[in-house]
């Protein structure tokens, strides 16, 4: 599924814009006009309609519900600024927008167990959510399933906010299908204190990228829980979250890398043996009692080029487990850098040199072991690139570099 359905809706408003209709030649306006009357580009884009929704209900219908009721493929329902109550029912095909963006619409939920319907009740495709804050999802009882977006079938999820909800699932749940999330931050949600309890994204079935979001003091429930499927979870920041990632044995190929880890102990369990790979990612600030990462990594794992810093345990990995590669990995300043593994080979316990750790900023000085051309093994090492100059370093012997392995 395209990660951004509405491109063509938008090439074809920027083409009639004066700047371009200006620079285009008759004949191509001419053909441009006549393919839109034949709706060659795409059949429901010449009778697709926006739907103007205000917060007093004197939009083009009185409410987002009416409105999507009512919306027809390729449609487009407009929220303006304000606060809209009750939950809201998908139709396939049509897109929920905010036209101010999530600091001044808020979708809430008052209380239901559901906020966005984009499958809980029936298969829903096609559909984007972009621009709202969505929160006052409750949990009420031993048979809600409550789950703040429940996705069977397609959705794409962009620039929102997704906070203040306590449900079974407070953030985003994909029954079955595929579904994308990018620029979206989840914080203060609230789940149980175990599994199946999600405070973040949650999989049943299916296919899930989440991509530049932010994960931020979620009280209990994971961050992350994929049953069955693939995933693809890149360039997050989760930052205080008290549970881990969970990939269960069901699923059948994970991707980790470019992510900060900050204040989360044991941040990733793997159960089975699904393929994973971690890769690329900065663990800072686990803290005296946690681990950057381990012990819960399975078999079929790789974990290379990451870099573990602020833990008890720095990379602790199963030592008689199979399978599990690790390469290209600094650990340093925890208080055991390496268990389980020797930290041999083109691993490596080097000060990572970052710009202000005890701010939060894992940017990293020009002359750190963790840029390509200075790492011990020729690679970016970690998430993050330069952010200040150089940095004195501490003189150490050649001795002194060999026992940060042991």
């Amino acid at each position: 599924m395209d990660a951004r359905p509405y491109h063509l809706q938008e090439t074809m408003a920027a083409l009639q814009s004066p700047e371009i209709h200006s620079t285009i030649g008759a004949a191509w306006r001419r053909r441009l006009a006549a393919l839109g009357a034949l709706g060659f580009l795409c059949p429901a884009l010449s009778s697709a309609a926006t739907w103007n929704i205000y917060e007093d209900g004197s939009g083009d219908a009185r409410t987002i519900q009416d409105a999507m009721a009512k919306a027809a493929a390729g449609d487009t329902v407009l929220v303006w600024p304000g606060t809209y109550l009750d939950p809201i029912q998908m139709t396939s095909d049509v897109s929920l927008i905010s036209q101010a963006g999530a600091a001044t619409t808020i979708l809430d939920a008052d209380g239901a167990i559901v906020a966005i319907d984009a499958g809980q009740t029936a298969p829903v495709t096609g559909v984007l959510v972009q621009g709202f804050t969505i929160t006052g999802v409750r949990y009420g009882g031993l048979f809600d399933v409550a789950r703040t977006i429940d996705v069977d079938g397609d959705a794409v999820v962009r620039d929102c906010i997704i906070s203040g909800n306590f449900a079974i699932v407070a953030g985003a749940h994909l029954r079955r299908g595929d579904l994308r999330i990018y620029d979206t931050l989840f914080e203060n949600n609230r789940g149980g204190r175990s599994a199946p309890w999600v405070a973040g994204v949650s999989c049943r079935r299916g296919y899930v990228i989440v991509e530049r979001c932010t994960f931020d003091t979620l009280t209990y429930g994971l961050s992350l829980r994929v049953e069955e499927g693939d995933v693809e979870f890149r360039d997050n920041v989760l930052r205080d979250c008290v549970e881990p990632i969970e990939i269960l044995a069901g699923v059948s190929s994970v991707l980790i890398y470019d992510n900060l880890f900050d204040g989360i102990p044991h941040p990733i369990t793997v159960s089975g043996g699904p393929s994973v790979i971690i890769r690329r990612n900065t663990f800072a600030r686990a803290g005296p009692t946690g681990a950057a990462l381990g012990p819960g990594i399975g078999e079929n794992t790789i974990i290379d080029r990451n870099v573990f810093t602020g833990a008890y345990w720095g990379l602790w990995v199963c030592s008689i487990c199979t399978g599990v590669t690790v390469t290209c990995n600094d650990s340093w300043d925890n208080t055991i850098n390496w268990l389980g593994h020797d930290g041999g080979g083109d691993n490596f316990s080097l000060d990572p040199l970052y710009c202000d750790p005890a701010g939060g900023d894992f940017t990293v000085a020009e002359n750190s072991p963790l840029l390509g051309h200075n790492s011990p093994c020729g690679d970016q090492v970690g998430t993050f690139g330069v952010g200040c100059p150089p940095m004195p370093v501490e003189a150490s012997s050649w001795g002194a570099i060999k026992g940060r392995y042991r």
